[in-house]
């Protein structure tokens, strides 16, 4: 019962998580200007990613982990160069977002609070 215990309290977790990160993409994405003040809110966002790839490869969850590795360079890059970036620097990461990561956060979203919700 314990590892189900984690195993749930996990996708509860990342499911949050995930939440945070689809606002911030969203936001990122449909705003031009850099937005200093939020480098604080991604860092945050980015230690929790890395916290939770950490416990999902503890739990043999390697899909999960994979997927939280590939947004961890984004999350590096809207943290360090976001609001120090080139516009040329923003758009690009604007359309990476665009061209499909947003809408992997939320499928990765869905199925974890499927997981959560089903058992």
């Amino acid at each position: 019962a314990a590892d189900f215990n984690s195993d749930r309290l996990l996708s509860h977790s990342v499911s949050s998580h995930l939440e945070q990160v689809n606002i911030l993409l969203t936001q990122f994405v449909n705003t031009a200007d850099n937005g200093s003040g939020e480098s604080g809110h991604i860092t945050d966002l980015l230690v929790a990613n890395r916290l939770y790839r950490q416990a999902a490869v503890v739990q043999g969850k390697q899909k999960l982990a994979t997927f939280l590795a590939d947004l961890e360079p984004l999350l590096i890059e809207l943290a360090y160069q976001a609001q120090s970036g080139s516009p040329a620097t923003r758009e690009r990461m604007q359309q990476e977002v665009e061209d499909g990561l947003l809408f992997r956060v939320r499928v990765m979203n869905q199925q974890l609070s499927k997981s959560v919700t089903s058992v």
